[in-house]
């Protein structure tokens, strides 16, 4: 792998860096785009629930209440400071 690393990269003179964190957390359009999935999916379900009791329905799927669920939970998780910032 040292080999493929020296000919793509002849600038770095053999050294193979480690010291370089995951991509995952430091690109902050990876958080973006699962924000943004998340709060599409909790306006789809808030919409769909709506529309659901606008129409006659007396009570909504619960397939539909589980996952507004899930992503309101996920975003809350996503969006509030960890413990370890304070």
């Amino acid at each position: 792998m040292e080999d493929c690393a020296r000919r793509r990269y002849p600038e770095m003179n053999g050294e193979v860096s480690k010291k370089q964190p995951p991509i995952l957390q430091t690109d902050p359009w990876i958080d973006r785009g699962v924000v943004a999935a998340l709060g599409l999916a909790v306006l789809i379900w808030l919409v769909g629930a709506i529309w659901l009791v606008g129409n006659g329905s007396q009570n909504t799927p619960d397939i539909l209440t589980a996952i507004g669920s899930a992503a309101v939970g996920a975003l809350a998780g996503l969006l509030a400071p960890s413990p370890a910032s304070h």
